[in-house]
């Protein structure tokens, strides 16, 4: 027999996202370890990252074993986070990441795969209405686009598309640009992993986490295929017959390399006043709906689910949140429990800033995760709980009753979130709103374990 067990935190850290889980497979004795992150970060570079630095301090991934006098093959760091998921670029949801990296070793960073239309579209939303965007954001997102490391750690881009835009990613196009490279891991402590094959640096498809020749758990990401809507951006930079005209700074990105110093002339308060003028004309020549375009940077949203795969022989589990008041429960799939809360699925999904109120972003979505939506006890709300206009969450996600429905929010935040119609939406499908804040210390947080049959 093998022992499945599953541990995750949606952390308390104010406006933003940090989720933090671990999957642990135990086999005569043995016991192997995965652990991965969704998001890390806090709205504002300095009063967002005093609110993470409790839960950094609080986050504990498995560890390597150093006998006595060893040399340390983590050089200090608190732990392995086998993988990072950055759902999207807003600084809400990607400024911590340098402090993980500090206090922890990670094995590699995911993150959206997008186009050259894409990142110009970004960038775009970034300096015409974020008054607030930094030299290290731009150079962070450059790095996303372009290079190959983003603070010494690999990045991988994940595509459901089976073709992706042939690009050369380069050294020189990492963030910081001269990062120092650590040194591979011997590491005999974590689960391994299957990634259906993908070519070097993509995800295409499910992330299986393996026992014994076979895949126990997964972690299934999901981005929409935003490129196709884009093209008119990047036409446009060299077409005549705009009613405003590409200012030059913006006209001097296309093919080059985007760092600090080549996006710092778009930084100044004339430039940025022509780039707004210019993406307004933008929007009428773009494929893209109108109603999404007003939803600035939530296009380009990876989602993530997680949970037991399909078909697992489980024969019995407990489950256990700390919304339960019986403390722990059985999984009435397990074990036919007769008792009144029974959980019957155990899967999670985070869904970033995504725009799964729009029909032709749903209709990708829901029909990728076919399969396991059915599956989801726990849901991550889209974009914080925004009101239902923004087009992000919409009531086909409850898709049974009694799911956990988190909501991650600041306090004292300006934005309405979680918006009333949204958390009547969920009520109505009878779900259980849960909202984390900095206030509800330390967040959200599940366990459950099985067995199964290998």
């Amino acid at each position: 027999m093998t022992t499945v067990k599953h541990w995750r935190m949606q952390y308390g850290v104010g406006q933003g996202g940090f989720h933090a889980a671990q999957v642990s497979v135990t086999t005569n004795g043995r016991t192997e370890y995965f652990d991965y992150v969704y998001d890390c970060g806090s709205f504002k570079l300095g009063s967002g990252t005093k609110l993470l630095n409790p839960a950094l301090h609080h986050y504990h991934p498995h560890t390597l074993d150093v006998s006595a006098g060893a040399k340390d093959p983590l050089e200090g760091k608190k732990g392995i986070v086998n993988a990072v998921f950055l759902s999207h670029f807003d600084f809400d949801h990607l400024n911590g990441i340098e402090k993980l990296a500090e206090r922890f070793w990670i094995e590699n960073i995911y993150v959206p795969y997008f186009t050259e239309e894409i990142f110009l579209g970004s960038l775009l939303t970034l300096l015409s209405d974020d008054a607030d965007i930094s030299e290290r954001h731009i150079g962070m997102l450059g790095a996303i686009y372009q290079g190959k490391f983003l603070f010494g750690i690999p990045l991988i881009r994940v595509s459901n598309q089976d073709e992706n835009e042939p690009r050369g990613y380069s050294d020189n196009a990492s963030y910081p640009p001269d990062p120092s490279r650590r040194d591979e891991l011997s590491d005999d402590s974590s689960i391994t992993t299957d990634d259906g094959g993908s070519k070097s640096g993509f995800l295409n498809g499910p992330l299986s986490l393996m026992s014994r020749a076979k895949s126990i758990w997964q972690l299934k990401p999901w981005n929409f295929d935003a490129g196709k809507y884009f093209p008119a951006l990047k036409d446009g930079l060299t077409c005549s017959g705009l009613t405003v005209p590409a200012p030059p700074e913006l006209k001097a990105l296309v093919g080059t390399p985007i760092n600090v110093g080549t996006v710092k002339p778009l930084l100044s308060k004339a430039v940025r006043a022509a780039i707004v003028a210019y993406y307004a004309a933008i929007l009428k020549e773009s494929k893209l709906p109108t109603e999404i375009w007003k939803s600035k940077n939530n296009l380009i949203s990876m989602c993530l689910f997680s949970g037991p795969v399909d078909g697992l022989h489980r024969i019995r589990g407990i489950y256990r949140s700390s919304n339960d008041l019986t403390g722990f429960v059985c999984c009435c799939r397990f074990c036919n429990s007769p008792r009144r809360f029974c959980y019957p699925v155990l899967g999670w999904m985070g869904t970033g800033d995504a725009l799964l109120g729009h029909g032709m972003v749903w209709s990708d979505f829901s029909g990728y995760y076919s399969s396991e939506l059915p599956e989801v006890r726990t849901l991550l709300i889209p974009h914080h709980g925004a009101a239902m206009n923004k087009l992000s969450y919409r009531s086909d996600l409850n898709v049974q009753p009694n799911m956990y429905s988190v909501f991650s929010v600041g306090t004292y935040n300006t934005y309405g979130h979680p918006s009333q119609d949204v958390m009547d939406a969920v009520l109505a499908e009878d779900g259980i709103p849960v909202v984390v804040t900095e206030m509800t210390w330390p967040g959200f947080y599940e366990s459950m374990s099985f067995r199964v049959k290998l």
